[in-house]
């Protein structure tokens, strides 16, 4: 860990309500105004499924971007200037307007995202392991389709 989930993921979890006027997370999440959170951590930006996103974040991940804590924390701060940073361009734009100023804030966000992290969770639990395992196939799914996206990127 880099640190940058070190927050209080109940703290975080009261700050996501802001957030969760646009993102939904959990098992049985689905996209609303903004993507779906649940596995952020380590996602390639721009590829959750049956999401629209920005030209920008499409072209963030096509050069590489993968959500991973330090790159969350800065782009909370102003998503847009992430953005240009990023791509070093003045014409990025974000589809996401919230900002959120405070460190502290940040990192405890941070730590509520990583807690719906299937990457630190163990893939069949004693509690619900059906829908534990289901959970790990299509997180598995996801990633594999990632993975070869990136692979045949590379190809073409």
């Amino acid at each position: 860990m880099t640190g940058y989930a070190d927050g209080d993921a109940e703290a975080g979890a009261k700050i996501f309500k802001k957030c969760g006027a646009c993102h939904k997370i959990g098992e049985g999440a689905k996209n609303a105004i903004g993507p779906v959170l649940t596995d952020v951590i380590g996602r390639r930006a721009g590829t959750f499924e049956d999401y629209r996103y920005g030209k920008s974040t499409k072209a963030a991940g096509e050069k590489g971007l993968v959500w991973r804590e330090e790159e969350i924390f800065k782009y909370l701060v102003s998503p847009k200037k992430f953005l240009r940073a990023y791509l070093d361009t003045r014409k990025a734009k974000s589809k996401m307007k919230f900002k959120l100023k405070s460190e502290k804030d940040r990192r405890n966000v941070i730590a509520y995202l990583a807690s719906f992290s299937m990457k630190d969770s163990k893939p069949w639990p004693q509690r619900t392991p059906i829908r534990q395992m289901m959970r790990y196939q299509k997180w598995l799914q996801r990633q594999t389709k990632q993975w070869l996206q990136i692979r045949l990127e590379k190809f073409a």
